[in-house]
């Protein structure tokens, strides 16, 4: 059975493994996440290459392929195929095809990568390729933290995406309203004449006085719920103000945000199409393996 083994500093590469277990049923899969010096994006590439090279070692030319299951990871792909040519190695890449063929002209294109990534040469190839696009990269600072710890929500990419583009809104399930109707004082009144007649005047003025409290409280609240519509309409206001970008495609240059795919397509809406590049990774694997199922579609 061919044996690959899958590369990464975090739960990106947990992704990859899952994904490649799924597809390639008749290949070994491995995993080799260095978890002690995670993560990698913020280090040097050079410290990236000697880290690789040190977790990678007990594997090399002992497997049929090693994948380096994410982009900051695949940064030392040049490095270990130029110092290990009897090894064979897979990075992360890009489907430039899938992006041009997503929209018939992909005026904003929205890089979803970390900073190490956004600062190295694929940014550079990215503006080479896509030439005409607008390349918009948010900050996602700490994004692949929260997702590690599973504690990522719609509510926290809106926050920090919403600022800068026009999402989708918010879909609300449907409340039942039922509709209440207040004790008028006659309902009161009668309620209380079944009392005995030495407590009705008693309870007649506590009543009174009951009914004036709740109605002062009534008209309090009233103007505190309009007081706050009125902030919610000015904080929109200023939103709407700032998130001018609307974008045509989102690439997911990160591994890790294969796990929030299905959010992020959500946020945007039907309009923008969300991509990852797993099935490229798949059609560079089979390729290396010399397998069937090539075109990235699931391997036969």
């Amino acid at each position: 059975m061919l044996k690959v083994v899958v590369f990464d500093s975090g739960w990106g590469g947990e992704l990859v493994a899952d994904f490649l277990m799924s597809e390639l049923t008749t290949v070994e899969v491995v995993r080799a996440i260095d978890w002690a010096h995670a993560p990698y994006c913020g280090k040097p590439v050079e410290e990236i290459c000697a880290l690789a090279e040190a977790a990678l070692q007990r594997y090399i030319g002992e497997v049929d392929l090693i994948v380096l299951g994410g982009y900051a990871v695949s940064l030392a792909l040049d490095f270990l195929r130029e110092k290990y040519p009897l090894q064979k190695f897979v990075g992360m890449g890009i489907n430039y095809d899938m992006v041009l063929r997503s929209r018939k002209f992909p005026g904003q294109v929205v890089l979803l990568m970390d900073q190490l990534t956004s600062e190295s040469e694929l940014r550079q190839e990215l503006r080479q390729t896509l030439p005409y696009s607008t390349l918009i990269i948010p900050d996602c600072t700490g994004w692949e933290d929260l997702i590690n710890e599973n504690l990522m929500t719609p509510e926290i990419l809106r926050q920090d995406l919403g600022y800068d583009f026009a999402l989708a809104p918010v879909k609300r399930r449907r409340k039942c309203i039922v509709k209440t109707v207040e004790p008028t004082f006659d309902d009161i009144v009668v309620q209380a004449a079944s009392c005995r007649p030495e407590l009705f005047e008693e309870k007649q003025q506590a009543l009174r006085t009951a009914i004036a409290k709740f109605t002062q409280a009534a008209k309090i609240a009233a103007n505190e719920e309009q007081m706050a519509e009125q902030a919610m309409v000015k904080q929109n206001a200023e939103v709407e103000r700032r998130n001018n970008w609307q974008p045509d495609v989102i690439l997911l240059l990160n591994t890790h945000f294969w796990e929030i795919k299905l959010a992020l397509e959500e946020i945007f809406g039907y309009r923008v199409r969300v991509l990852d590049f797993r099935e490229k990774l798949l059609h560079d694997v089979c390729v290396a393996l010399k397998l069937r199922g090539t075109h990235g579609g699931r391997a036969k």
